[in-house]
């Protein structure tokens, strides 16, 4: 039991190391940033595209920027497989509620669900709060609860004050980016590249 909770500890703490650098939430920001300066029916293109970037482009970034500094985060076997049941059931849920989202548009513009139409920001702020709380989860980080918090905030004060959500949304996703970039400064600062990672 011990050298299991000291594996346990290392592997906690090898993770937040990798965490630290601020990326996930540079591109959470960005990604709220660009689905409110879209038009409703292009967000989910950007979100589509979004996601593609975060795939293929993340281990990039972290190849560049993160693995010199703290080196390369090899999760255990049981995290691994807890990881991807998460995301087993994660990614078709997004899906649906996608789907859902995009047929309601749709059945906006062609003059039904008449009602819903005041509430449409809403539920696309819930459905982006619901994706970082997902994330929260995912990534075991507490902050993107907090950034799930403020954007469901950001959304509800918009529909409380009968205000654009657009300049709500872009207040929370500068909010997320300033979070992001210091912690990518800071990340810099504290863990400078390393000669030898295997020395």
């Amino acid at each position: 039991m011990g050298r299991q909770g000291e594996g346990k500890t290392i592997e906690r703490r090898a993770f937040w190391n990798s965490h630290r650098d601020g990326l996930v939430d540079l591109f959470v920001g960005l990604l709220l940033a660009l689905s409110a300066l879209v038009r409703p029916d292009h967000m989910w293109w950007v979100w589509n595209s979004s996601g593609l970037v975060l795939v293929l482009g993340g281990p990039y970034f972290k190849r560049r920027i993160t693995e010199p500094r703290v080196g390369l985060f090899v999760p255990c076997e049981v995290t691994r497989n807890r990881d991807l049941l998460r995301i087993g059931c994660l990614a078709p849920a997004g899906l649906v509620v996608e789907a859902a989202l995009i047929g309601l548009l749709v059945g906006m513009k062609a003059g039904r669900f008449t009602v819903l139409e005041p509430w449409f920001p809403l539920l696309v702020g819930g459905a982006l709060a619901a994706l970082l709380a997902a994330l929260a989860g995912l990534l075991r980080l507490n902050r993107f609860l907090a950034y799930s918090a403020l954007v469901l905030a950001a959304f509800l004060l918009a529909r409380l004050t009968e205000t654009p959500a657009r300049l709500w949304a872009v207040g929370a996703s500068c909010a997320i980016t300033l979070c992001g970039l210091f912690l990518l400064v800071t990340f810099l600062s504290r863990y400078p590249p390393q000669e030898n990672m295997d020395g």
